[in-house]
């Protein structure tokens, strides 16, 4: 029996040592092993990859990485395209024996993703994306002769998603773009600062009625924090397919310069606008939008551009103007009709607040009132009739004016 508890005793003591050389290899050990494979890697992808320490506590279960980096590729400028001040997480051992890697707590800390456009109008992140290895296709080949009867090809295994249980995140990152495409004697910088804060977030059910995991989700523009303010609240149903998430989301982003944004949307949409408010009410199920799901913009100083403008240019919108587009389609192929959105918000406020449309939609510096008081042969107060217009002249008045608003719908 002694003999027996002193060989436990050995096994154990040898086990102790092997677990404390082990967890000393992985404090010293892992980063000679990372900075060895970090120049392979570099000249593999033709980015420069920096990894400035990492850790591993076996008996804590915690995971520790710090300056991480990505460079840019060699015609761009701005020497990063990622970088990564400090990321930590505490992982449960004890689930790991379950295959469920179970993070309790993880924080991103002062990450930084940095999309930059140089002067040929080529950006980063496309170059980089090309850079990444891929796999390549063997040589076509003379085709052989076909059987009578040719075997049909086992369907491959669907991809099943890892086991992760993500309990606390806290992110914080800051998202650049950089255009040296620009008249400007120096490039143009936009900084948007993002944090996220998500709770219970898993890639499988629990059970069958597992609670959908939260997140928060907040920014604004680092210039001026009070423009672009995001305050959105999402509910995520665990992340059993990637591709096909179900979720939903609620909140606003307030007070765009939509000047930040550059003139092509704004010609695009057919309304320029000097800043807009959004709300949205997203509900994605299995990766399509839900009935009922959209965005609101609320317009201030709100007026036509583009291609309409060019068409009506003697139009003026209200002030303040709300249009409603509704969502529809999938995450993949997302469908806002923005022209037909803008017709049925219009037509819905000139029904909702006749008055208000009446006399702020103006035509040739006139008001929609005061053109049809003036086209039924009244003032622009009362509206009323005379016999001085002949009927002809009468009703080529009115259709002139109806006829534009009617033109700013098609």
């Amino acid at each position: 029996m002694k003999k027996l508890l002193k060989i436990i005793a050995v096994l154990a003591l040898v086990l102790v040592v092997a677990v404390l050389v082990l967890q000393l290899f992985l404090n010293r050990g892992l980063d000679p092993a990372i900075q060895k494979a970090l120049p392979g890697a570099s000249e593999s992808l033709g980015l420069e990859l920096g990894v400035g320490d990492a850790s591993l506590n076996l008996f804590g279960g915690a995971i520790a990485v710090d300056d991480v980096s990505v460079g840019n590729p060699d015609c761009f400028a701005e020497p990063s395209a990622f970088t990564l001040n400090r990321t930590v997480m505490d992982v449960n051992l004890r689930a790991l024996r379950k295959g469920v890697l179970e993070v309790s707590k993880a924080s991103v800390l002062d990450s930084k993703l940095t999309l930059v456009r140089n002067q040929e109008g080529d950006f980063n992140f496309t170059e980089i994306q090309e850079a990444l290895p891929t796999s390549n296709p063997a040589e076509p080949t003379e085709p052989a002769a076909v059987a009578e009867t040719e075997a049909v090809a086992a369907p491959s295994e669907p991809f099943e998603m890892p086991k992760v249980q993500l309990n606390n995140l806290d992110f914080n990152m800051l998202l650049e773009f950089v255009d040296y495409k620009t008249t400007n004697p120096t490039p143009t910088r936009i900084g948007f600062d993002l944090s996220i804060d998500a709770r219970n977030v898993t890639t499988f059910k629990t059970t069958p009625e597992a609670e959908w995991g939260t997140m928060a989700i907040k920014g604004s523009l680092r210039e001026s924090p009070e423009d672009f303010a995001m305050d959105i609240t999402a509910k995520l149903a665990p992340l059993v397919d990637l591709a096909k998430p179900s979720f939903t989301a609620e909140g606003n982003i307030v007070s765009i310069n939509m000047q930040t944004l550059g003139n092509e949307l704004t010609e695009e949409v057919g309304i320029a606008s000097d800043s807009v408010d959004i709300s949205l009410s997203l509900n994605v199920r299995d990766g399509a939008f839900v009935d009922g799901s959209k965005l609101v913009a609320t317009l201030r100083e709100a007026e036509l551009a583009g291609d309409l403008k060019a068409k009506h240019d003697d139009v003026a919108l209200p002030p303040q103007l709300s249009l409603t587009f509704p969502v529809s389609g999938t995450l993949a192929r997302p469908m806002i009709y923005i022209q037909q959105a803008i017709t049925v918000s219009i037509l819905q406020n000139l029904a909702n607040n006749p008055d208000y449309l009446l006399d702020n939609i103006t035509v040739g510096g006139k008001s929609l009132r005061t053109r049809l008081g003036e086209a039924l042969g009244g003032g622009e107060n009362d509206g009323g009739s005379t016999n001085t217009a002949s009927d002809a002249k009468l009703e080529e008045d009115v259709n002139d004016a109806i006829q534009k608003l009617g033109d700013l719908f098609k």
